[in-house]
């Protein structure tokens, strides 16, 4: 017997797809965006970032069958039932986010790590001339650090 024949149609409530690993500040504001929408989720997997969009296909009928089932999409041929969600063991997500607030907290502790804490540490610095010098922590920077 099918498996789909005890199930609520999990496989056609949502749909996901890999995105570009963010990498720049604007990468980041656009995912804060995707989580702007409703029934928008953004997780990541085994180091690679996904989209992941709840919104029910318009042809699940309401006895959770295919109303288009011999002219489906090759993607819902393509699903084998022993990947049916209804039988798969809870995702192993490295994060899951739902919300704009889930995301900026993960946002705040990624990018804390590189920050300094308490006195400034001495940095050598190439001014405009080529010359080297150290700064003691003035908050001015007269050149490059290297």
């Amino acid at each position: 017997m099918s498996p789909c024949n005890e199930c609520a149609a999990e496989c056609c409530r949502y749909f996901a797809f890999q995105i570009d690993t963010p990498r720049t500040k604007q990468d980041f504001d656009h995912i804060r965006w995707y989580l702007a929408h409703e029934k928008v989720r953004i997780y990541i997997e085994k180091n690679k970032w996904y989209m992941d969009i709840h919104n029910k296909c318009r042809y699940v009928t309401p006895d959770y069958r295919c109303s288009i089932y011999n002219t489906r999409p090759d993607i819902c041929r393509e699903h084998d039932t022993r990947d049916c969600e209804k039988q798969a063991e809870a995702p192993g997500y490295d994060r899951y986010f739902v919300n704009l607030e889930q995301f900026d907290e993960y946002l705040r502790e990624r990018f804390k790590r590189g920050r300094s804490r308490g006195k400034k540490k001495n940095r050598k610095i190439i001014n405009r001339h080529g010359k080297s010098g150290n700064t003691q922590g003035t908050g001015r920077d007269t050149g490059r650090c290297i």
